[in-house]
C-alpha cells in the first residue's frame, strides 16, 4: 500500500504549491510513512514535525481540480508493456465555456522516456507536474 503514496521530497513541493487536502498516511520525524486509514489526517501537521502524505490519486485530482492540468499514464503493449505519460492543460474556466470553445494545450510529446512500469511513469508525471507549477508561479 505504501506505493500509492507520494513520496515525502515531492510531498513537501506540494505543500509549498499549496496543496493542503486531508490524507490518510503522514511521514513522521525521519520520513517514515505512517498510514491510519480510521481517520483523515489535516495536511497542516508540518506545525508538529509531520507532514500529511497524500496517494497519486489525490495529487492528481487537486492538479485537474487547482490548475486545469488532466495527468494520464498511457500504456503501450506492442512487445512488452511500455508507459508513458501526458497531461493537457486546459485554458479558459470550463463552468463559462461551451465544448467549442474550450481550450488545449496537449502536452502529449512531452515526456521524457519509456518507463518500464505504471508507477514510474506516474511518479516521472507527478514531478513534471510540480515542475510547470513551479515555473508558471516564478
Amino acid at each position: 500500500m505504501e506505493k500509492e503514496f507520494v513520496p515525502y521530497e515531492l510531498v513537501v513541493k506540494l505543500k509549498a504549491l499549496g496543496f493542503n487536502e486531508k490524507c490518510f498516511g503522514y511521514y513522521g520525524l525521519e520520513n517514515e510513512l505512517h498510514i491510519e486509514i480510521s481517520c483523515n489526517l489535516d495536511s497542516n501537521l508540518t506545525r508538529r514535525n509531520f507532514i500529511a502524505a497524500p496517494t497519486f490519486s489525490q495529487c492528481f485530482k487537486w492538479f485537474r481540480e487547482k490548475y486545469q492540468i488532466f495527468p494520464e499514464v498511457l500504456t503501450d503493449c506492442t512487445t512488452e508493456p511500455k508507459f508513458v505519460f501526458t497531461y493537457n492543460t486546459f485554458y479558459g474556466n470550463p463552468k463559462d465555456l461551451t465544448e467549442q470553445e474550450w481550450g488545449w494545450e496537449n502536452n502529449i510529446g512531452q515526456y521524457s522516456d519509456i518507463y518500464r512500469t505504471y508507477e514510474e511513469a506516474e511518479l516521472e508525471c507527478l514531478k513534471q507536474l510540480i515542475e510547470i507549477v513551479e515555473s508558471k508561479s516564478e
